[in-house]
């Protein structure tokens, strides 16, 4: 790491970020950094996958049970919140490896608080798809 007002450059396994007024800005930048994390969360996250492969699932289900616009609503909403979970706890984790690589209960805990952010959000999200998906998936096969 290499600071000097008013920018920082780091250097690490993960790559070459500067943080200063050399780096680019505005929105198209902004998407590149965005879709930069997500193809390195799906490279290296395996519980990003998990969550693609049931998301898949819940909109293959949703589409052939003939949801309705609120209830699309619904399951998109809290399809976002478990990924944005997801994508929040990898950051923390990444930036806690970096800044701290050997162990410490404080960084264990932090780690620990994040996952169960992620817990909760896919908890309340399998209650929003039970909730929406149950009724119509029992209609789809009991109705005549």
């Amino acid at each position: 790491e290499i600071r000097n007002a008013p920018f920082v450059v780091r250097v690490s396994g993960l790559g070459y970020r500067m943080s200063s007024p050399q780096r680019p800005h505005g929105m198209v930048a902004a998407f590149g950094f965005a879709l930069n994390g997500i193809a390195w969360m799906w490279r290296t996250q395996p519980h990003l996958r998990v969550h693609a492969v049931i998301t898949v699932v819940v909109l293959i289900t949703a589409r052939i049970v003939a949801c309705e616009r609120d209830e699309w609503c619904l399951l998109g909403l809290a399809i976002g919140l478990v990924l944005a979970a997801e994508a929040l706890n990898s950051a923390l984790e990444a930036l806690a490896d970096a800044v701290h690589p050997e162990e410490h209960p404080l960084v264990g805990h932090a780690k620990d608080a994040a996952a169960a952010g992620v817990l909760m959000a896919a908890i309340a999200a399998g209650a929003v798809g039970l909730a929406v998906l149950w009724p119509r998936i029992m209609l789809f096969f009991t109705a005549p």
